[in-house]
Order: structure tokens, then sequence, then C-alpha cells
């Protein structure tokens, strides 16, 4: 269906990623779709060895630090923050329509973070998909809205200072995980990768072929396992194209 919406104010202004590039449609999309893993991962870290996260608070006084991670918390609630505030901001100037923004937590109109909204229950079925609690739950109707309206974002006037701040977060949460950085991709991309449908992709995540990460929102693939995987499927079948020709 196309989009009949008509924002007030659209310009050809493009945001520049760290590195001195242009954002563009499909890295914007990217980039929205992939924040609440980014929570999820961040917040699950910010105790170390935890599973999970608490919002109780641990107050140490003078004593012993908490163990709390403080940059691990900061990144969560900055990854969050670039939502809230992209979304705050676009509504205001009337290039993407409103929706609630409950999840976050506002103060004197900026975006901090994530309100307090519980935490993840640790169920997991034999997929390896989440069936417990979901506390990033109510983040997403958020999330699907900011894609929608993706053009628009790009074009609305004095928005460069958020994406560059969205970009910039992203780039230090990747550094919190340097072995999959620039290497993780998201279902549509694997499956044109390798050739191969869904159902393959899940019985390949079931017997730990491939390593995936996965949430409700979405799943990405490492990239250098599905590279493996389609060497191995090209070398079988040449092999037994081999094997069929006469001596």
């Amino acid at each position: 269906m196309e989009l009949v919406y008509r924002p007030q104010q659209i310009t050809a202004k493009h945001a520049s990623s760290r590195g001195g590039e242009d954002i563009d449609a499909q890295q914007l999309t990217e980039h929205i779709k992939q924040t609440p893993t980014y929570i999820r991962r961040h917040r699950g870290r910010m105790i170390p060895g935890g599973i999970g996260y608490s919002d109780t608070p641990t107050f140490g006084g003078f004593g012993s630090k908490s163990p709390c991670s403080d940059h691990a918390m900061e990144l969560a609630d900055m990854e969050a923050a670039f939502l809230g505030n992209l979304a705050y901001y676009c509504i205001r100037i009337g290039t993407v329509p409103p929706v609630s923004l409950q999840p976050f937590w506002f103060v004197n109109g900026t975006c901090l973070g994530l309100r307090a909204l519980g935490h993840d229950e640790d169920e997991i079925n034999i997929w390896g998909e989440h069936t417990g609690y979901d506390y990033l739950a109510p983040l997403y109707p958020v999330v699907d809205h900011l894609v929608r309206y993706v053009p628009f974002i790009l074009g609305t006037e004095g928005v460069e200072e958020l994406l560059e701040a969205g970009q910039e977060t992203r780039w230090y949460s990747k550094k919190m995980f340097p072995e999959e950085e620039d290497d993780w991709i998201d279902e549509p991309t694997a499956m044109e990768l390798v050739g191969r449908t869904v159902q393959t992709l899940r019985e390949w995540r079931r017997s730990g072929t491939v390593r995936f990460i996965k949430d409700k929102q979405s799943i990405l693939y490492k990239k250098d396992d599905l590279q493996l995987m389609a060497e191995i499927r090209e070398g079988n079948r040449m092999r037994n194209h081999l094997m069929r020709e006469p001596i």
C-alpha cells in the first residue's frame, strides 16, 4: 500500500554516519530494526555473568562499587534515546504521524532512555526463541512506525544531528562486541547469500551449524558461517557432478 501521509517539511538533506558516508534509507531501516537487539544485549551485560537485567537498583554507599556495568547501562539508554528523540522530533516537526512514546523516559522534552519496563524471563524453546515475558514488547510498535516512515525521516529538516548521534552510539555499541562488528546480516540477506529458504536456515539454527542472534523483533546470522555453508554446498554439488561423469 502506498503511503498517503504528507509531511509538512521535506528536504533533500541526509545525515552522515561515522566515516563521512551518507545514510540511505536501507541503512537507517536496519539501524532502527536492530536497536531493540542492542538494547537487550547491553542490558543483559549490565551485571557480569547475568543472563538478564533487573531494574532493582543496588547502592553501595562508600563501600564496594556496584557490580553494574556503567558502560553497558549507558549504551542501552543511548540506543533507546536515539529512537525516542528521533520519533519525538519528527512528530513535532510533522514529518511523521503521532505514535505512543509511553515506553520512553523523557525529561524536559529529551529522551534519556527507557522507562522501568521489567526484565526478560529466561524461557527459550527448542528453536532458540524467547517465549517468556519480553520487556521490550512496548517498544516494537515505535520501531515499526519509524521504519514505515524512513523516507520522511531522512527528509526532515534538522534531523541530521539526531541521526549522527545514533550512528555514533551504534559505533560504540559494536565496540562492546568486537568479534561481531560488520559480520552479522539479517534473514533476507542471508537467504540471498546462500540461496536457501527460511526452513533451511531454521534447520541450520537448530543444528548449531550457524551462529545467530534472535529476539521477537529480528534475527541476525553470522556471515562467516553462512559463507562456509555456501562453500560446502557448492563443493558437494561439484563433487556429485564429477561422480556422474563417465570415466
